[in-house]
Order: structure tokens, then sequence, then C-alpha cells
């Protein structure tokens, strides 16, 4: 069977019909050594595990030096210690925006809200500039020994003392005037000040000068300015940013030298500019496995994409919504790597999490992957699949081994599966407190029309169904006596028997039932699904077992998929386990 491409980046055209392709929570790794069994792998994305909860929320930056770790939660300045524990040193203002910090030898200089504050590493005293002096600040940074300070709604950027965050000479100021756009955002790289209007860029240098010791880079002009003033970062010996100028905007850029370079391509750049805000994109970096990320978080559309700097290559990272079957954003905003580990913090909450590949889960919260395929279409003939193979490393179910929905000879399971209006299925269970749960990210299987009659009301019939959002009801329909009143369930995880009964039209559960048999055991599950019309509608889904721990050799294949003239292959994965995946390869005439 031959390969066609199924690892890859996140890349949905324009036109579906033309490109398709989505990489959720797994990241392309391109195998190096050339001889691989495989030219690109997929990997899975890090999960994350809470190292700390600040006072507040939500974590709006985060800054270490000198081996000591700081992080802004809401309106609380505070330690964070490799304990877990923390100290908080005082109140700043608070927009529940993010905060620009720039560390010196022996402070740490914050902007938050328009206000500026000087933390002293020494005597950790966290103390407010006086407004006369210094207001409304936008941004700030630290070069050569000096702390910069951008002013909000300006061209003016200004110099402290050397050395000193909290002297601010008054002739130690500029107005940039390179270009005629007010100043967005400031960001210090190789001991050089990038300063970033609406439409043009320009960079600075210490040259020693006095009063203010810093001028323009000869060349350091930039002809794109920025879309969003959080997006910049260092990264890979240079700076990213989403730019934008007086044509448009919305283009991901890196600095080579003083030249940008788009790194952003057709699809995400679609993606992006069909969103209601883009201002509002907040970027931070890392470095993981020896791969470059540059993470960009956009609040309001409440999506978060990553580029690798390692392969070219976008994916997209998010913590599925089951409730609304849908991905939200990545719960991080900021990055710092401090104790050996890498700290995000939440932008929806005081959290700040521990992110690891060792980690195969969100705070406890399972992770949903995704690998939507390129379209396999020769011509748009008719194609006949008998078969298709995932090749994923196989054997890495967790021990003890995942529970299966147990069933034993009088029928009793842990799930039954319904269809909501949308075409899409959910898995309907009782947890061992009886309280009914759905979620159409789980075990899945074959959707059921469910009827039963009511315990308390003669002659009377309900349809239980299920709302796109996953909430149960229960329709009256016409009596038939062969329903039974009652349908018993094992509750997750335990499998303590339950009766799902219909009273007076409401879904009730009750302790009792066929005491069902001990759960059976399984191994992770990847379920497949498949478009046969460029991506617009999509079928069932079909699981396979990749193998409990140690079943090396488990394979994931499915046949007889019958014939399309365009078809695209998606699997997704749920289960708390490594999903690593070398290749596919299809059988077709």
């Amino acid at each position: 069977m031959p390969p066609f491409g199924f690892c890859g980046p996140s890349y949905t055209s324009q036109s579906p019909n033309a490109d398709a392709q989505q990489c959720m929570n797994l990241y392309p790794e391109a195998i190096e050594s050339g001889d691989g069994a495989s030219r690109v792998a997929l990997y899975p994305t890090p999960g994350t595990v809470t190292l700390v909860t600040l006072p507040e929320g939500p974590v709006r930056g985060q800054i270490g030096t000198s081996g000591r770790a700081f992080a802004v939660g809401g309106s609380a300045f505070c330690e964070v210690f490799a304990d877990g524990t923390i100290h908080n040193y005082g109140t700043i203002a608070n927009n529940s925006s993010p905060v620009s910090m720039a560390a010196g030898t022996t402070q740490i200089l914050i902007a938050s809200a328009g206000f500026v504050y000087v933390f002293d590493l020494n005597t950790n005293i966290l103390t407010p500039i006086d407004q006369a002096v210094l207001t409304n600040v936008n941004q700030v940074g630290y070069c050569d020994g000096f702390f910069l300070a951008l002013l909000n709604n300006s061209k003016t950027f200004q110099a402290s003392a050397l050395l000193d965050a909290t002297t601010w000479p008054p002739l130690s100021v500029t107005t940039e005037n390179i270009f005629i756009d007010n100043v967005l955002a400031l960001l210090v790289d190789h001991r050089e000040v990038w300063l970033f209007g609406l439409n043009r860029s320009v960079v600075y240098y210490d040259s020693g000068a006095a009063p203010f010791p810093f001028d323009v880079v000869p060349g350091g002009m930039i002809e794109q300015g920025i879309g969003a003033q959080n997006s910049p970062v260092r990264l890979d010996n240079s700076v990213f940013w989403l730019g934008g100028d007086e044509r448009g905007n919305m283009i991901a850029w890196r600095a080579n030298g003083y030249t940008p370079q788009r790194v952003s391509n057709h699809a995400v750049e679609f993606a992006w500019q069909g969103y209601k805000v883009v201002s509002d994109a907040v970027g931070y970096s890392y470095q993981d496995q020896g791969h470059s990320f540059w993470v960009l978080y956009f609040p309001t559309a409440d999506k978060t994409w990553v580029y690798d700097v390692a392969t070219g290559m976008w994916h997209e990272r998010g913590f599925w919504d089951s409730i609304n079957g849908r991905f939200a954003a990545h719960h991080s905003q900021n990055h710092l790597f401090s104790f050996n580990k890498h700290l995000v913090g939440d932008p929806k909450s005081g959290k700040i999490y521990q992110m690891s590949i060792s980690l195969v889960d969100d705070d406890g919260q399972a992770i949903r992957r995704v690998r939507r395929a390129p379209h396999i279409s020769k011509e748009q003939k008719w194609s006949f699949i008998s078969q298709l193979q995932v090749y994923v490393e196989s054997g890495l179910g967790p021990i003890p081994p995942l529970p299966s929905p147990p069933t034993t000879a009088q029928g009793i399971s842990q799930y039954q599966v319904l269809q909501d209006s949308n075409l899409v299925d959910w898995d309907v269970y009782v947890d061992d407190n009886g309280i009914l749960n759905s979620s159409n990210v789980g075990v899945l299987g074959a959707p059921t029309a469910l009827f039963l009659n009511d315990q308390m009301l003669g002659s009377t019939s309900w349809q239980i169904g299920i709302t796109i959002g996953g909430l149960l009801t229960a329709t009256l329909v016409a009596y038939d006596g062969s329903y039974p009143t009652s349908l018993t369930l094992a509750s997750v995880p335990s499998s303590f028997p339950f009766s799902l009964t219909v009273v007076n039209g409401l879904l009730t559960t009750s302790p009792g039932g066929v005491t069902p048999a001990l759960p059976n055991v399984r191994g992770p599950i990847i379920n497949l699904r498949w478009s046969v019309d460029g991506g617009h509608t999509w079928s069932n889904e079909y699981p396979a077992d990749i193998g409990q721990a140690g079943q090396y050799r488990k394979r994931a294949m499915w046949r007889r998929l019958g014939r399309s003239r365009d078809r695209v292959f998606e699997i997704s994965y749920a289960d708390p386990a490594p999903l690593r995946i070398i290749d596919a390869y299809i059988e077709a005439s």
C-alpha cells in the first residue's frame, strides 16, 4: 500500500475542495535522518497540569530573572516558587490585558493599564512610579542598562537613568519621526530597540548620545507595520510579528536583518482574516524538543495557532468544549521557562500550568487530537478504496488499561449512542453518582434509536434524543407497549448498575437493575471518518483499537471503504496516552 502524505500541517484553503487539512493538537516533525519509515511524523502537543493558582486571574504576564520567577494575575504581582507556592508582593492597576515587564540587574519594571511600577529584587519591595514622572505607558523594555518606556497613543519613548528604573531624566526622551503613525509596540532584541507603527517600523541602537542615548540604525527602516501590538516575539535569533500596512494586515513576518520575510501562508491568513477581531492577538515563544514554536492566541476569536520554525509549518492547538462540540483556544497566553519547566499562564483564570509532552491531558481534561489528511483524488475519477492503514506507534496504552463498555448476557453496557440533528454522535452515560452525562468524544459506536414507556403515565411512550449542545430530551411518540419502562446502564467508571426511566416526561436515574459484569479493558481508540464531497459533510466515526500497553504489533486498519471521486480522511483521538503517527497507507483501484 503506498503512502499518500497523511502527516502534515493545518492548511484549509478558501475552498476546502482545494485543500482541507487540519492538524489540531499534533505537530509535524521532519525525520532528519532521511532514512526513516516516513518523511514526516505527527507527534502530540504538550499536556498541562496546574503548578500554582494566583490570587486573581487572568495570568497577564510572566518574567524570570536571577533564577526567580514572577507573574501578574489580575492585580496581584507575585513570585512563583518551584514547589507550587507563591508570595504576593502587592497590587497593580488591572485592565485584564497583558502586562509588559522588563528585568534589569536588580529591578523589574512593570507597565499595567497605563501605570508603571518598579520591583526591587534586593528588597522585594514593589513601588509605583509617580505619574508626574511617567504616566500612560504602554510597553517597557531593557537595553544596555537602560529601562525604556513607550507612551500610549503617541510617538514618544523614554529612557531611564542607567541601571535605575526609578529615575527618568526629563530630557532622556525622543519622538519617533521616521514614520507618521503612532508607535504601537516596543521589543528589544540583540541590543536593538524595535518600534512598530501601524504601517511602518524602525529600529534604534545605543549610540551613546546624550541626553537620549538611542538613535536610528542606518538602514533600519522597515516597510511593514504591526497588526497586533502584543504579537511580537523573540525567536530563533530573530523577531516575529503579525504585520500590517496601508494595504492590509494579518501576514506573519520574520525579520531577516531589517527585511521582513513572510512565514504565514494563504490558508492561515484566510483563517485569521475571517476573525471578527485580530488586533488583540497575543504571542509568546518557547523551545522544546528542538522545535522553536511561536504561539498566537486570538482572544476574541477563541483560537490558537502555532508556527514551528523547524519545519516552517503551522498547526492548531485547542481545548475541546464537549458541551458545544467545538475547539476553544488553548488555555495559555504567556510563557516562562523556569525551574527547568515550561510554565504557561491561563488567559481565563489565575492558573499557571506546567506544560510538558510527558503529560497526556489538559489539567485533567481529555485532549482531543485531530488530523485531517490531504485529498485523495485522481482527476475526479472513481476510486475504490479497499483498505486504509494508519501507521501509529501502538502498544502505548496506560497501565492499568482503559475500561471498555462491558456487555453481559443481559446486554448491559456503559454507553448509549444518540445522534443530534447535525448528525453528530454522542455517548450517553451515567456517572457513579447517578448523574446523566453526554460527550461526543469518547467510546462512540453506531447511533441507536432509544424509546421508553413512561413509568408513571399509562399508554405513553417517549423517544430519548439529544440536542446539538448535548442536552438529553424526551419527545412524546405514539404508544408502543413493546417498549421497556427502564434501561439499565453500568456507571462510568465503576460499573454500578443504574436504571434510566422516564417519569412524567422527565428523565431520571436510580440505583438498581441487573448487576453488570466487571468492565472489559481496551487500548486507546482512534476514530476514522471521511468526506466524499471535498470536506463539506462527513460520515459517522469508525473506531480502531491501537493496543494496550505492550501490544506493539497492533495495527489500525479499516477495510471495504467504498468508492468516491474525492476522499478526505480524518482521524480523531482523545485517550490519555501518546498518539504518534508515522504515516498512512491506502489500497485503492
